[in-house]
């Protein structure tokens, strides 16, 4: 999976998302982690973050959702589909010690939703599929979904766990 910040310039009549070319990262001592610290690093209790937060934790401020989006390529190596998503907001639970603060292991459930996708009928190059990136105007934002992902470790960051049968699937629609 690549993460992309794409700004968003909107009229009455149109949306626009371009990518800035900037990349996000939630794991290490990231996003994810600063949301965490930020609410004095609660352990063995669930809390949330949703996309405002990170955009303005990601921009110190400078930015909102009204501003820009923090989108996913989840299939960077295909070369004839572009699949983009949007994180919504993440549900998280920190799983540890209290005294002292260590974390083992988070659970993570992202509540997303599709953005665009595209298909190609021959195989794009690395460029193609770049610039297809670039804009996209008036995205079809598709229904919400869930996935379910993990976090593990503590000191030196939170890293990711590994994709599994249960890890990392879509969870759709009446499936939810």
């Amino acid at each position: 999976m690549t993460f992309h910040v794409y700004s968003v310039q909107a009229d009455q009549l149109s949306q626009t998302l371009v990518n800035t070319g900037q990349e996000f990262h939630l794991a290490g001592n990231r996003l994810l982690r600063q949301a965490w610290q930020a609410r004095n690093c609660p352990v063995n209790t669930g809390w949330s973050v949703g996309a405002d937060e990170l955009i303005q934790l990601l921009t110190n401020g400078a930015e909102t959702y009204e501003s820009r989006r923090l989108i996913i390529d989840y299939h960077p190596s295909s070369m004839d589909r572009i699949p983009l998503i949007e994180i919504l907001e993440v549900f998280v639970f920190n799983w540890g010690t209290a005294n002292p603060i260590a974390v083992e292991w988070t659970p993570l459930m992202f509540r997303m939703r599709n953005v665009w996708e595209h298909w190609s009928n021959a195989r794009m190059s690395q460029t193609e599929r770049d610039l297809l990136k670039t804009s996209i105007v008036n995205p079809p934002y598709g229904g919400e979904f869930v996935e379910f992902l993990y976090l593990k470790g503590d000191e030196g960051g939170w890293n990711w766990g590994r994709n599994g049968s249960t890890n990392a699937a879509f969870i759709h629609d009446a499936a939810r």
